[in-house]
């Protein structure tokens, strides 16, 4: 359980707000933050991929060997917005709005450090050290 939710947020960093896609799965069910407002919207897919029309990046979710993700629901947050950077050698994360105090509260907690002081890249990294 803890295994999958930290595969799960991890692949978020690199969603900032774009395309997912499943293999196998025929409901994915999106929860999708937007600036002001916070909307869940169901995708069905075709083939396994949900397109949710906002860019061309993917996320694939592949189930262990004989697991099978067919009836398998998936809740997408987007924590992060993402833009690369104007010579597209890195990609720029910032907090979205929605859930910056959240992930502050946690990080900082986790990391022994004041809210205050907690970037968005020191909540990707421990985000990335729950792996392993």
């Amino acid at each position: 359980m803890k295994r999958s939710k930290v595969w799960m947020l991890a692949s978020i960093l690199a969603l900032g707000g774009m395309s997912v896609s499943t293999i196998g799965t025929p409901l994915l069910t999106v929860q999708a933050a937007e600036e002001a407002t916070v909307a869940a919207k169901e995708y069905h897919t075709q083939g396994g991929i949900a397109n949710m029309g906002s860019s061309t990046a993917n996320i694939t979710i592949k189930g262990n060997e004989g697991q099978t993700l067919v009836g398998k629901k998936f809740h997408v947050y987007k924590l992060f917005l993402a833009q690369n950077a104007q010579g597209m050698e890195s990609i720029n994360y910032t907090f979205n709005p929605t859930y910056e105090q959240a992930l502050k509260n946690v990080a900082a907690k986790a990391l022994s450090v004041p809210v205050d002081d907690v970037t968005e890249y020191m909540v990707i990294d421990y985000i990335q050290s729950l792996n392993s």
